[in-house]
């Protein structure tokens, strides 16, 4: 399967997160092709470089796209893939992992509040480090499974009764897939490490504050890279410690009247 990233910096105090993954890429997968788009960034020459040492191919867009617009160019016309976010660290190699009776693999994010876009936030495969083993199936259940005017992949924003409910990228994907979906499990998870909000901690650093779990990832990248081993049971913490027993409810009604109706 062919390895597909995608990196974006405006500012240089962010270099060194959105070039992460390159420090252990040949460890998670020391034979894999991989593809790097270069999203119109700043270090785009220190990019090409890397990739060369690494051997990845190296694409560039002049023109910024937004992120949804990659995922889509590669959903709708790659046989297969796995998504990996620049700030990623490997531990050990995950290039075997097989997922094959799956359409999709990755980490599992629950319902949560989230403080920053003041949203009760859907539960999702996080596309960080995302399995798509065979997309000509999945893009062949695209079309029969969706509602129209609905868009699995864009992250979306909406009202329910009084609450404010987001759907963030590919959520509506894992949910359409639910039953087709692998969640990862501490096996997988103990192999790598993802920072949240690492290629852009400037823009939200003001909103979740200095001490916050996301800002105290990026030091410990900058610090000390071992350091973030482990770091997704942290994440875990803070997402169980923001719940949203709003959307728990609401997915466990909907479930208890499909289960009714048949």
């Amino acid at each position: 399967m062919k390895v597909f990233i995608l990196i974006w910096c405006k500012n240089p105090a962010n270099a060194n997160n959105s070039l992460l993954t390159f420090r252990t890429l040949r460890t998670g997968f020391p034979s894999s092709e991989v593809v790097v788009y270069d999203n119109a960034s700043i270090i785009g020459e220190q990019t090409k470089r890397l990739c060369q040492e690494v051997g990845a191919q190296y694409f560039r867009f002049e023109k910024e796209i937004r992120h949804h617009a990659y995922l889509k160019l590669i959903l709708l016309n790659e046989p297969n893939a796995i998504l990996v976010d620049p700030d990623i660290i490997f531990w050990e190699q995950v290039e075997h992992w097989d997922f094959s009776h799956y359409l999709i693999a990755g980490r599992l994010i629950p319902n949560f509040y989230d403080h920053y876009t003041r949203c009760h936030t859907v539960s999702r495969l996080h596309s960080s480090l995302m399995w798509l083993p065979d997309l000509k199936q999945l893009r062949s259940h695209f079309t029969i499974k969706t509602a129209r005017y609905f868009d699995p992949i864009t992250h979306q924003t909406a009202i329910v009764g009084s609450e404010w409910v987001f759907w963030d990228t590919l959520a509506g994907l894992y949910h359409l897939f639910k039953e087709q979906s692998y969640c990862f499990s501490e096996r997988e998870l103990n192999a790598y490490d993802h920072l949240f909000c690492g290629t852009h901690l400037d823009l939200v650093i003001d909103d979740i504050g200095a001490d916050s779990i996301i800002a105290k990832g990026s030091r410990m990248a900058m610090e000390n890279m071992a350091s973030l081993k482990g770091y997704w049971r942290q994440q875990d913490e803070y997402l169980t410690a923001n719940p949203s027993p709003f959307l728990d409810s609401l997915f466990e009604s909907s479930i208890k009247h499909s289960i009714l109706s048949k």
